[in-house]
């Protein structure tokens, strides 16, 4: 008979293991992201100005196009773009996105 409670016990840890895990929690989120976007005119560069802050820099490029991010120097960042065709943009960053131009 003890055993049969131990192994109920066991199913009834489980199925609340389950639920916890299914069910959607009301936290934050934790990493806050901003967005802007260009529709270049050539294939110079971009530059990217960022906002002040204390998270790091972390961005990505959204293109049909081929976009190469360079690297973060004093809140600015270039991205290295090439098309043959006016395509868009889009940067989602980290930190507050201040311009972005060519």
């Amino acid at each position: 008979m003890d055993d049969y409670k131990k192994i109920q016990d066991m199913i009834a840890e489980m199925e609340r293991e389950i639920i916890d895990l299914k069910t959607s929690h009301s936290i934050a989120p934790v990493v806050k992201t901003f967005y802007d976007s260009i529709t270049p005119s050539s294939t110079d560069p971009i530059t990217i100005s960022y906002g002040e802050g204390e998270n790091d820099i972390i961005t990505d490029v959204y293109t049909d196009a081929d976009a190469v991010l360079g690297e973060v120097s004093d809140n600015t960042q270039q991205i290295f773009f090439s098309s043959q065709a006016s395509l868009d943009v889009i940067v989602v960053s980290t930190r507050p996105i201040l311009s972005i131009t060519q």
